[in-house]
């Protein structure tokens, strides 16, 4: 495994796993969030977040946490090994009701000095709102992708828990 593409539901822990695999196998850690959102919660124009998912994926060894669809033909025909973070509605808005709270009071930034505030929060650019939007989504893309990458020869990892990842990531050495 050397280029490695984390897929899943927001607030499954895709850029958390993907700075694990990172740290542990000496990948290039790429968070599709980071090229995407500029200060103020500014998306890059589409050429240039094209351009630096193209630029990170010129380097040899990666690790690359995201979802976002545009990307998807850039990055599948380069991973050699699919992770899907396939993990229940239930536990993933808890997860994510946490981390943005923990964001939130504790003014934590997230990608590109960006802030979660509570005012985002209830606002209808909510992340909250986000999941319950793509959740349903994410899950069909989830196994949409899952069959192109074993059709194109990819290994595919499918996680339904957490802990199963866990254990798994324990297995790896560098």
């Amino acid at each position: 495994m050397h280029r490695i593409w984390i897929i899943g539901a927001s607030g499954s822990g895709k850029s958390t796993l993907a700075r694990q695999l990172a740290d542990k196998l000496g990948l290039l850690c790429v968070d599709l969030d980071e090229l995407n959102w500029r200060p103020n919660w500014q998306a890059a124009p589409e050429a240039e977040f094209f351009a630096s998912v193209e630029r990170a994926l010129e380097t040899p060894l990666w690790v690359v946490a995201g979802n976002y669809t545009k990307a998807h033909s850039l990055i599948l025909p380069h991973a050699d090994t699919v992770i899907w973070l396939d993990y229940s509605f239930l536990f993933v808005l808890g997860r994510l009701l946490k981390r943005t709270w923990r964001r939130v009071v504790q003014g934590e930034s997230c990608c590109n000095g960006n802030f979660e505030t509570l005012p985002l929060t209830l606002s209808r650019d909510s992340i909250v709102l986000w999941l319950l939007r793509t959740y349903t989504r994410r899950r069909r893309g989830g196994w949409n992708t899952k069959r192109r990458a074993r059709h194109l020869g990819k290994k595919v990892l499918h996680f339904r828990h957490p802990t199963h990842c866990a254990k798994w990531l324990q297995t790896l050495r560098a």
